[in-house]
């Protein structure tokens, strides 16, 4: 979101006032279908994300919910 209080869909726009942010890109965290989390990067003054930045930032939370799936499936034992 280039200028996040403009956007209708976002919700916490009391918190992003009192913070002073204002653009952010919101990626799903997915396991399968199943949103399981989501990674907001804030930033202080409008700015337009590039395609480079969401495809890093979304290798990163991809990266991350394969290692929480990881992790939970060695706490249920079916992991080596």
């Amino acid at each position: 979101m280039y200028y996040v209080l403009k956007e209708e869909k976002y919700k916490e726009k009391k918190f992003v006032r009192k913070e002073g942010l204002v653009s952010i890109p919101c990626i799903p965290m997915m396991v399968k279908d199943k949103v399981i989390g989501v990674l907001n990067v804030y930033t202080n003054k409008p700015y337009e994300f590039t395609k480079a930045e969401i495809i890093l930032l979304s290798t990163i939370v991809y990266i991350y919910a394969i290692s929480q799936v990881a992790e939970a499936m060695k706490v249920r034992g079916i992991w080596p």
